[in-house]
């Protein structure tokens, strides 16, 4: 059982479906971080999607507290350091 939130602050997985078809693609994705999810001992993969309301009154989303629930253990790729220069490979943290 972690200590929510996960994503405060630091960690922020960023998505944009036009990064995909930008001039500099590559250099964008390398350049962030991405935290993946292996669900029920099957391949790693995207975390669920969960949307939040900034406003912080409001209730949480149908489904909110159950999201994470077949997630059996979660990866954090971090940037490589010289993202869309060549580089190979970044690093993986908490995988074994």
């Amino acid at each position: 059982m972690g200590v929510a939130p996960l994503f405060l602050q630091y960690l922020r997985p960023q998505y944009d479906r036009a990064d995909l078809y930008a001039p500099d693609w590559e250099s964008r994705l390398l350049a962030r971080f991405l935290v993946e999810g292996q669900l029920s001992g099957g391949d790693w993969g995207p975390l669920p999607v969960v949307e939040l309301d900034p406003d912080l009154s409001k209730p949480l989303p149908e489904g909110a507290l159950t999201a994470l629930e077949g997630v059996e253990r979660i990866r954090i790729l971090f940037p490589l350091e010289n993202a869309g220069q060549g580089a190979a490979a970044g690093a993986a943290c908490g995988e074994s």
